[in-house]
């Protein structure tokens, strides 16, 4: 059993990422024998590399972060508790990345950069409700309820045209109901248009 490193409680904090110890003990609570939570030896390693390298001892990305996961066990870590520390994590590479970009390239480059993931968002944002992402062709596949998606695309074209506002926490929380193929829009053309908007949100904050 694998659990994805994203579940349904997520947070909207801003502090830092990781303790000024790289090597300090983490804090997560574990569930009972009973339940399942992240394994802790999994997750006690990917923190520790990333603690090392948010502190200039190594290199991690923002999308490491993002793609990670850990095999799910009884007894261990609460999984929403490391799940807030891998999000405040991504936004700190992502700040980072950003801040190196401009560093080295200027700020001419990272605008670039800013207009086409904008412009890649808006292009999604743009197509009418039913069409905005493919349909999986593998009708026993299970797909992202069309109008739940779309209902969100269209929240998150009135925050980029300043009609309405929604935040980062509130891409990370979205769920949407499950439904067979082509029902639905495939789930990852739809996670990897999510995770761009998480990246825009981010960097523009």
């Amino acid at each position: 059993m694998n659990a994805k490193a994203r579940s349904a409680a997520k947070r909207g904090s801003k502090r830092a990422p990781l303790s000024a110890n790289p090597d300090e003990a983490n804090p997560f609570s574990t569930t009972s024998r009973k339940n399942y939570g992240y394994d802790p030896k999994q997750v006690d390693e990917f923190i520790r590399r990333a603690r090392h390298a948010y502190h200039g001892d190594g290199t991690m990305t923002a999308a490491e972060v993002r793609s990670t996961s850990f095999d799910a066990v009884k007894g261990g870590y609460t999984a929403h508790q490391v799940d807030q520390v891998l999000d405040r994590l991504e936004d700190a590479f992502l700040r980072t990345e950003r801040d190196e970009l401009i560093q080295k390239q200027g700020m001419e480059t990272w605008n670039t950069y800013l207009d086409e993931l904008i412009r890649r968002l808006m292009l999604r944002l743009d197509r009418p409700d039913g069409e905005r992402f493919r349909r999986p062709s593998n009708e026993e596949s299970t797909s992202y309820h069309q109008q739940d998606v779309d209902t969100l695309c269209r929240k998150l074209r009135g925050h980029l045209t300043d009609e309405s506002s929604v935040s980062v926490t509130d891409l990370r929380v979205v769920s949407f109901r499950s439904v067979q193929g082509s029902e639905g829009y495939e789930e990852g053309q739809v996670d990897a248009f999510i995770d761009d908007a998480v990246e825009l949100l981010t960097v523009l904050d």
